[in-house]
């Protein structure tokens, strides 16, 4: 069961930027934008808070050495995403560094899109590590 809901979990977060554009980002957010120069926190918040929380979720229930796995192949989906929409010219790809700069975007960026994808995991890791059992002490189960 463990390793079922693990899978689950890396699969959300792997599908997550492309299906997250697609189904959310480009119909329902882009049309009630007033600029590309300044998207507001809350369209933000409600593209990027759900993909947080698999994070975490993830993070939590991983073994440290996955995590570093599953943040490459989830940078590297959401990179190979990228350089495809910048390709096609899909909204929000007008300009990118996958064309404009593509060994840029391909070493530093996808170095940048791992630790992205790695620091809320290992956040989760961290505080379910230090913080469960210190809550456990001070509260111990009824």
């Amino acid at each position: 069961m463990h390793r079922f809901v693990h899978g689950v979990l890396a699969a959300l977060i792997y599908a997550y930027v492309p299906l997250e554009h697609a189904l959310v980002y480009t119909p329902l957010i882009v049309p009630r934008l007033p600029s590309w120069q300044a998207i507001p926190l809350g369209w933000t918040a409600i593209a990027w808070g759900p993909l947080l929380v698999l994070l975490a979720i993830l993070g939590s229930v991983t073994p440290p050495r996955w995590i570093a796995v599953h943040a490459s192949v989830a940078a590297a989906v959401a990179s190979a995403y990228g350089a495809a929409a910048a390709v096609h010219h899909w909204p929000g790809f007008g300009k990118s560094l996958a064309l404009d700069s593509p060994g840029v975007y391909w070493t530093a960026g996808l170095v940048l899109q791992t630790l992205l994808f790695a620091l809320p995991m290992l956040g989760a890791r961290t505080a379910r590590a230090w913080l469960l059992p210190a809550i456990q002490r001070r509260l111990p189960p009824t």
